[in-house]
């Protein structure tokens, strides 16, 4: 679990640099971003000290929660999802770490979620909250896929059906972001840090998937580019501009 992993708090002089009124979507410790000069100049961001209003929430935002440990048996949320009828195994289990699609995997009233998932599908999410699943890529541990718990199949069909599809990625983008610091720490200067998501039609998964890691995964193309997909890089990018730019370079869907 990363609850382990997970670094001590930053230092409220430290501060952080954001983007919303109240010190919300902060960059993680560690980013290009983090420091006050940096963020006022060329990041054009809010820096939030430790005297600003929002520090404590700044500082407590930087901590991801500990993914959920329900019982199974108290709420299965699939009725209100649907897959496709040739939805494959690693489909259910990306549903599964949602904690949906109970039913499907027979998890039995009294196990835990974590027994349920790590039985059925051979692990446990880092993190999981009401909107955001996020677990290491079964090929390729060093690679952090982050998912929305509400099902798209591709960033097409976030942009189609999502009332707010910038910020909805920018979300998976920011906890992708925050449980990569978290875990493996900052990536040292030069080296190559993306984040990515592909094309329906070069996704292995039909739910839409961030990646974000340190190094490649050639297999998968990551990184990668249009037409297989969109990257950016993470070390000088925020999850808002990544959001953004990613929304905006998509070519006309056929």
């Amino acid at each position: 679990m990363v609850q382990s992993k997970i670094p001590e708090p930053a230092n409220e002089s430290s501060g952080g640099c954001c983007y919303e009124d109240g010190c919300k979507s902060c960059n993680p410790a560690g980013h290009f971003c983090d420091s006050e000069s940096a963020c006022s100049n060329e990041c054009k961001g809010h820096w939030c000290g430790a005297d600003s209003e929002g520090a404590a929430a700044l500082v407590q935002s930087k901590i991801p929660e500990p993914a959920n440990e329900s019982s199974a048996g108290e709420k299965d949320a699939s009725a209100a999802i649907r897959l496709p009828n040739n939805t494959t195994f690693s489909e259910w289990c990306f549903c599964l770490y949602t904690s949906q699609c109970l039913d499907h995997f027979g998890c039995e009233k009294g196990d835990s979620l974590g027994e349920c998932q790590n039985r059925s599908c051979g692990k446990v999410p880092l993190y999981l909250d009401s909107t955001v699943a996020s677990f290491n890529n079964y090929n390729a541990p060093q690679d952090i896929l982050t998912i929305p718990r509400h099902w798209y199949s591709d960033i097409y069909d976030l942009r189609d059906r999502a009332a707010d599809p910038v910020g909805v990625l920018r979300e998976l983008l920011e906890v992708g972001l925050l449980l990569h610091h978290a875990i493996y720490g900052n990536v040292p200067i030069g080296e190559p840090f993306y984040q990515c998501v592909h094309m329906i039609k070069f996704a292995s998964v039909r739910w839409l998937h961030i990646h974000t890691l340190n190094g490649s995964i050639p297999e998968e193309l990551v990184p990668t580019s249009l037409p297989y997909g969109v990257c950016v890089n993470a070390s000088t990018s925020t999850p808002h501009a990544s959001a953004t730019h990613m929304m905006s370079v998509l070519p006309p869907k056929v």
